[in-house]
C-alpha cells in the first residue's frame, strides 16, 4: 500500500520492539584505533552520546588591527581560541582521570562580509561537540564550557553565547551479545563507538543490540577510506556465528 507519512507525523511505532529478538550491526570503525592496534575487528561496548553547542558565538568589537592596544581590544577570535584551548585542557584532564570523552570544534569562522586582514574580528561563530559514553561526563563538561565562557569573556571583554545544546544520549550494547561476539573473535577486543549508528536507535527502545567494527584505514566519508576483504570476512564470520547461536 505504500508508505504512510501520517504515522511519522503522529509518532506511531511501525514496529513493535517486543517482536524483535535483537539487532546486530556490522560496520567499519571510521577511526584509527583498530589500525593502530593491528586488529581486524572489534566488539562495540557502547555508542557515545553527543551534547553539541550548534550555534555558539562570541561578540567583541571590530577595530583597526594596528591602532588598538591589547588593553583596549575586544578580540572575538582571540577569546574564542582561548576558550577552545581551555576545553582542550579539560579533555586532557578528563582522559587522565579515566573518563571517556572526545571534544571537537568542527566549525569556526568569522563574518566574511566584515572580516579583513587589518581588522580585529568583532564576531565568531563556532560549534562545540562533546561525546562520551557517560551522560554525567557530558553534562559536567558542558557546564565547564559555560563557566569558562563567562570567565574568558570577562578577561577578553567580549561576550559568549553558547546557545542551547542538541542532545543524543549514549547507548550501551547488550552484554550477552557482546560476550558471545567476543568468543567468536580469534583476537577479542572491545571499544566504544564515537559515531552514531542505527544500533543506538534500537538499543534506546529496549531491543538487545550489538555492533561489530571492522578495521578500515583513512577514516570514512572520503574517497581514500579503505577496508580489506580479509578484515570484512573476520567481522562477517563473527556475525554469522552469532546468528547461528540463537536462541541465546
Amino acid at each position: 500500500q505504500g508508505w504512510d507519512p501520517g504515522a511519522i507525523r503522529e509518532r506511531r511505532r511501525l514496529l513493535d520492539p517486543a517482536q524483535i529478538r535483537a539487532y546486530v550491526e556490522l560496520h567499519i570503525e571510521q577511526g584509527p584505533t583498530l589500525v593502530g592496534a593491528g586488529l581486524p575487528a572489534a566488539v562495540v561496548t557502547a555508542i557515545r552520546g553527543c551534547k553539541r553547542f550548534r550555534n555558539a558565538r562570541c561578540l567583541g568589537e571590530y577595530a583597526h588591527s594596528g591602532a588598538v592596544s591589547r588593553a583596549h581590544r575586544r578580540d572575538a577570535v582571540a577569546a574564542t581560541v582561548a576558550l577552545l584551548h581551555h576545553m582542550e585542557t579539560v579533555w586532557l584532564r578528563e582522559e587522565q582521570a579515566g573518563a571517556d570523552l572526545v571534544l571537537t570544534s568542527g566549525e569556526l569562522f568569522t563574518d566574511a562580509a566584515m572580516h579583513g586582514p587589518s581588522k580585529i574580528a568583532g564576531e565568531t561563530h563556532f560549534v562545540l561537540d562533546l561525546r562520551s559514553v557517560s551522560d554525567a561526563t557530558m553534562r559536567a563538561v558542558a557546564i565547564e564550557a559555560q563557566d569558562a565562557a563567562r570567565r574568558i569573556g570577562a578577561a577578553y571583554r567580549v561576550s559568549f553565547d553558547l546557545g542551547a545544546t542538541s542532545d543524543s544520549p549514549p547507548a550501551v550494547m547488550d552484554t550477552r551479545l557482546r560476550a558471545s561476539l567476543l568468543e567468536l573473535l580469534a583476537r577479542p577486543f572491545e571499544m566504544a563507538s564515537g559515531a552514531g549508528h542505527d544500533a543506538a536507535v534500537f538499543a534506546k527502545v529496549g531491543i538487545p543490540s550489538a555492533m561489530i567494527f571492522v578495521r578500515n584505514d583513512h577514516g570514512s566519508h572520503n574517497p581514500d577510506e579503505s577496508m580489506t576483504l580479509e578484515d570484512f570476512a573476520v567481522g562477517t564470520k563473527a556475525l554469522i556465528g552469532l546468528l547461528q547461536s540463537f536462541p541465546l
